[in-house]
């Protein structure tokens, strides 16, 4: 986890962690308003779209590029040994059955919710 003392640059993300909701967010560290920073300290970053100040709303954690599991922006990577569904789904009874996909999704999604707090 990254500290307000912590130093970040330019172009790298940031695996960001709201501490009030359940929300995860990967962030592009860009440069200061009106400078040409490529390194600074966390706690001068500016971000879009988050709550200020940043520190108190916020858990910051480096992204490792090279380590990507699961899917991102969408996009599903079927190689992956944490992939839980199987490439070969087509048929409507496989996505919305008894006790198919969409339903253990959902049924995973609901017990998460009613256990984590």
């Amino acid at each position: 986890m990254l500290t307000e003392t912590s130093y970040v640059s330019t172009g790298q993300y940031l695996f960001v962690k709201d501490k009030q909701f359940d929300e995860n967010k990967l962030v592009c560290v860009s440069t200061l308003s009106g400078g040409s920073d490529e390194v600074y300290p966390l706690y001068k970053m500016l971000a879009a779209g988050m709550r200020q100040p940043l520190l108190a709303n916020y858990y910051f954690f480096e992204y490792n590029i090279d380590n990507q599991i699961g899917y991102q922006s969408n996009l599903i990577d079927w190689s992956s040994v944490n992939t839980t569904m199987s490439y070969n789904l087509s048929t409507n009874e496989e996505w919305y059955g008894d006790e198919q996909l969409i339903e253990t999704y959902f049924n995973n999604l609901l017990t998460r919710r009613l256990f984590e707090r």
